[in-house]
């Protein structure tokens, strides 16, 4: 008799596997199976798909945890990871945000507390691939959402793909925001998700002010997917604790870098 197996979603079988990893450190295909209920084929898909992201790796019959890497969190673990330094982040992003201002924002943790932030101007408009960001802004009617589309990323609710850069290609803003993974001299600015990384590159080329934003675990950090090179930035919008780092570098480079320092934050308020 054919085996049956249950109906777990993919979202969450691939939630079961990540939490697994977190706490084994590797996972098996033949364990994954049995304890999801899946077929191997269907398990080895799954694996195949969150190497894709960075999740993990893949090895012989299974599957190695990466170097700890932020995108092995839940989303509500990730909004929660270093939130003071994101809301320092969302809290300085607002202010180079007008009323009036077209804007493109990417997905991620940190544009999520910048879109709350926003949510109190007037009259924006908004374009972004994050699912989740477009929700923030369903209860304003002063702020229009144009919400790319494409394929799903349901793991981490954000479209991709050519229909969102053909989609994209049709619009040119005031300002795009951008989170990244890693900003480095060398490698420039990264991602852990390389099938965005050439739409971030295109969100950056679309605008007349690109901002970055990373804390400061990203900077001198770099991700799996490069964006663009640092030459392409206006503005780095980073924490407090980056004046650790080696700033004046990047500086040099031609980034106006802005922490929540008063005199920092006097190059965009006055």
């Amino acid at each position: 008799m054919a085996q049956v197996f249950k109906n777990y979603s993919q979202a969450e079988r691939r939630r079961q596997i990540i939490q697994k990893l977190k706490l084994d450190g590797v996972v098996r295909v033949s364990e994954l199976s049995e304890l999801l209920e899946a077929s191997e084929v269907t398990i080895r898909s799954d694996l195949a798909e969150l190497e894709n992201s960075g999740v993990l790796q893949r090895v012989h019959g299974g599957a190695i945890q990466t170097v700890k890497n932020y995108y092995a969190l839940d989303s509500s673990e990730r909004l929660e990871e270093r939130k003071n330094e994101k809301l320092q982040i969302a809290s300085t992003v607002s202010k180079l945000v007008k009323d009036g201002d077209n804007i493109i924002i990417n997905s991620g943790s940190t544009c999520y507390y910048i879109a709350l932030e926003l949510r109190e101007k007037k009259n924006l408009k908004i374009i972004t691939h994050s699912i989740q960001i477009s929700e923030i802004f369903a209860e304003n009617s002063d702020i229009e959402v144009i919400l790319l589309g494409g394929l799903i990323n349901y793991q981490y609710m954000f479209t991709h793909g050519d229909d969102a850069a053909h989609q994209l290609n049709k619009y040119q803003v005031d300002k795009t925001i951008l989170s990244v993974d890693g900003i480095d001299l060398a490698s420039g600015i990264t991602t852990y998700h390389h099938e965005v990384a050439d739409l971030c590159n295109q969100m950056l080329q679309k605008a007349a002010m690109r901002i970055v934003v990373a804390d400061h675990t990203k900077i001198g950090h770099t991700a799996f997917s490069q964006v663009a090179q640092l030459d392409v930035i206006d503005y780095l919008i980073t924490d407090n604790q980056s004046k650790e780092k080696n700033l004046a570098q990047y500086e040099k480079t031609g980034i106006d870098i802005i922490t929540q320092d008063k005199s920092d934050l006097k190059k965009i308020t006055e």
